[in-house]
């Protein structure tokens, strides 16, 4: 599962776990926060997290930030707030792929929406915390992965960084107002 606390990190990496996903209810395929009240504000989660990893000494657990990518901008700044990895399922299922065409349209859905439940084995459907949504392939991959490494160079030229370990010292996290993120975020 993933967690929703940045103190729950201490607890996974102590226990031994390799991995865990940062995040819950943030997804683009997930209903969890809207039908459940349940989240962390995603941003502070993940640098809360950072925060608390510089003062373990044993330090083994990754975090990956868990979903609701929607751009390029988004994953540079989780990289940025200190995630170790990122997923990006609704992004990379609109690249093109194995002979499919920009424009094809395809059914996504979230992995805790009951047809994922269904084809999971699940015998008894949980309530759904997952969506369906409707998308259009719009790029091929591999262009999709040019365009991200070329922004990630711009990103981090931009806090003086050569490599990730500079730019998460280097970079800083602001917090702005719904109008000035609007402005930002929906050009």
């Amino acid at each position: 599962g993933n967690i929703g606390n940045p103190f729950t990190y201490l607890f996974y990496n102590f226990a031994g776990f390799d991995f865990v996903r940062l995040g819950i209810g943030d997804g683009n395929g997930c209903l969890t926060s809207k039908q459940l009240g349940v989240s962390y504000p995603y941003a502070s989660l993940i640098a809360n997290v950072t925060k608390i990893r510089k003062f373990i000494p044993f330090n083994r657990c990754k975090t990956i930030a868990d979903g609701g990518m929607n751009n390029y901008s988004d994953i540079i700044k989780c990289l940025a707030l200190g995630a170790d990895y990122v997923m990006c399922g609704k992004l990379f299922a609109q690249a093109a792929l194995n002979g499919e065409n920009i424009g094809d349209e395809f059914t996504y859905r979230g992995m805790s929406t009951k047809s994922a439940q269904k084809d999971m084995g699940n015998l008894k459907l949980k309530t759904a915390e997952g969506r369906t949504l409707k998308l259009k392939k719009e790029y091929t991959l591999s262009g999709w992965i040019d365009n991200f490494v070329s922004y990630l160079r711009s990103a981090m030229s931009y806090c003086d960084s050569r490599n990730l370990k500079e730019f998460r010292k280097k970079a800083k996290c602001q917090i702005i107002s719904p109008n000035a993120s609007f402005k930002i975020n929906n050009k």
